[in-house]
């Protein structure tokens, strides 16, 4: 078998590549380019296994608080249909729709260093 690439990614290195469950697209997490502070913040993207449909599924609310990609792992739930987010560095567990919408924080870290569950903060603007 030949292997070949579907999409030419910039923004490199990425990490944290996960097949969907049905097979048809490729999630990943990637840098972005520095901000105006040089805060390197990473997104999470989504791409067809075709190399169809590249897109940033953090744009719509989580970004500004992912950041240091070694420390962002993501995951599809069984049915595909969420995507849950761990950030260790933000301390933070994030679970959003697949498509990037009704992203929302389940816990967070509190100053303290303790955790503190069941916010279900909305990130939509």
């Amino acid at each position: 078998m030949e292997s070949r690439p579907i999409v030419e990614i910039s923004r490199t290195p990425v990490f944290d590549l996960r097949i969907s469950p049905d097979g048809n697209a490729l999630m990943f997490v990637a840098r972005k380019t520095p901000d105006a502070f040089g805060n390197e913040e990473v997104g999470i993207y989504l791409v067809g296994t075709d190399g169809s449909g590249l897109r940033d599924l953090t744009e719509r609310g989580v970004t500004h608080r992912l950041y240091h990609d070694n420390d962002v792992q993501a995951s599809w739930s069984p049915d595909g249909r969420r995507i849950a987010v761990a950030n260790d560095q933000a301390g933070i567990l994030i679970t959003m729709a697949a498509d990037g919408s009704d992203s929302r924080i389940l816990i967070r870290r509190a100053a303290d260093g303790n955790f503190i569950p069941g916010h279900a903060e909305s990130l939509q603007p």
